[in-house]
């Protein structure tokens, strides 16, 4: 009688563990099933990319916020910041405020998306500082959004400004002055919506 006792034990304890790790083998499944069906949106800019004007001083770009997922997205946030500067990028993002500015929502199914013309004003020193070349110009930005499995996401948007990609004796096609800046951190797909800055996988590119 002990004998078939500790058989059913023995066989007990081996239909938990078979349990346990079907429901394991379960959950990992769907989790890789919500990486690949989940939304990915992020921002791109149409050609030729920044504008500079002198009366106002200002820059202007268009963007787009494209869902390159397989499912729908809420978008709850587009924000972009101009960065004016004679020093190199720090290695957190420096994204600033800007104040009374009403976030971009938006719903966006899968593939598609909607564009944002964007400006700011350029202080005179700061003008001038770009038609000398003794400073760098950055375009930074993100888009927040939220995926049909309830999880926010943050995609980090950075681009340098090169004069020379938009000069007029480049065919209008080809003109891009917004070349993709390859710092690390400043491209990228965040699972967390977090002011300190990005961390999310580093885009390739």
């Amino acid at each position: 009688m002990d004998l078939i006792n500790g058989l059913l034990v023995l066989v007990t304890i081996g239909l938990v563990v078979v349990g346990c790790l079907q429901w394991r083998t379960y959950q990992a499944t769907l989790d890789a099933n919500k990486v690949v069906q989940r939304a990915y949106v992020d921002i791109s800019h149409f050609a030729p990319g920044l504008i500079f004007t002198k009366n106002p001083s200002a820059a202007t770009v268009t963007v787009k916020v494209k869902n390159y997922g397989k499912t729908p997205a809420t978008v709850t946030d587009v924000f972009l910041t101009l960065r004016i500067s004679r020093d190199p990028l720090p290695d957190s993002v420096p994204y600033g405020q800007e104040k009374e500015r009403q976030p971009t929502a938006s719903f966006l199914v899968a593939g598609g998306s909607f564009s944002k013309w964007w400006w700011v004003r350029v202080s005179e020193d700061d003008s001038k500082s770009i038609d000398e070349g003794v400073a760098e110009v950055w375009l930074l930005g993100y888009v927040d959004y939220e995926d049909v499995f309830g999880q926010k996401h943050r995609g980090g948007y950075a681009r340098r400004y090169d004069r020379s990609r938009g000069g007029l004796e480049i065919p209008p096609k080809n003109r891009n002055n917004l070349v993709f800046e390859t710092k690390p951190g400043y491209n990228y797909d965040s699972d967390t919506i977090d002011p300190r800055g990005p961390k999310g996988k580093q885009e390739e590119g």
